[in-house]
């Protein structure tokens, strides 16, 4: 019996030191500062979500292999068609930047030709879950996406594309 007690002990007081050391989840909530971060454009150039600040910016999470993600795309080309150009209330435009967790540069690079995704920031996050910015943005699975303002701050998370239309119509300058 003594022996099953002191297991006892020595197991809670491990899963109590694991539990302790456990980084926390981070708050990527509506109203919440989005994390910053720097990432390489098809170019091999960095690009920050800094460089953004004044716009409004969907941050797109997906990859070449991801069904639904293929399948998203020709709606968030209509929205950037309908939108990048418009006139905003208080942001200076409206930006879209696709985060790629393609391995291969050449799926990813097909996939943006093939779906003719034509706006101007593709970046690609090779490491996939591991990396920095999908923990910081608690990517869970893709695609994922975020609205942040012109401040920076995450509007919509995750919304659905009727609820991110409506967004971007609300916030149009009257």
């Amino acid at each position: 019996m003594r022996n099953i007690g002191t297991y006892l002990f020595l197991l809670m007081l491990t899963l109590a030191s694991c539990h302790q050391s456990m980084p926390p989840k981070p708050n990527v909530g509506i109203g919440t500062q989005a994390p910053d971060f720097t990432l390489l454009n098809t170019d091999d150039k960095p690009v920050s979500l800094h460089d953004f600040k004044g716009k409004l910016v969907l941050i797109d999470f997906w990859a070449s292999w991801c069904g639904p993600c293929r399948k998203k795309n020709p709606e968030l080309v209509e929205i950037y068609e309908q939108y990048h150009q418009a006139k905003f209330a208080t942001a200076k435009g409206f930006e879209i930047i696709s985060i790629s967790q393609d391995k291969q540069r050449g799926d990813w690079l097909k996939a943006i030709q093939d779906d003719d995704l034509h706006w101007p920031t593709h970046l690609n996050n090779p490491l996939s879950n591991m990396a920095d910015i999908t923990i910081a943005y608690d990517v869970q699975y893709i695609p994922s996406t975020f609205l942040i303002n012109e401040e920076g701050m995450i509007v919509l998370n995750n919304p659905e594309l009727r609820d991110l239309k409506d967004e971007l119509a609300h916030r149009l300058a009257k």
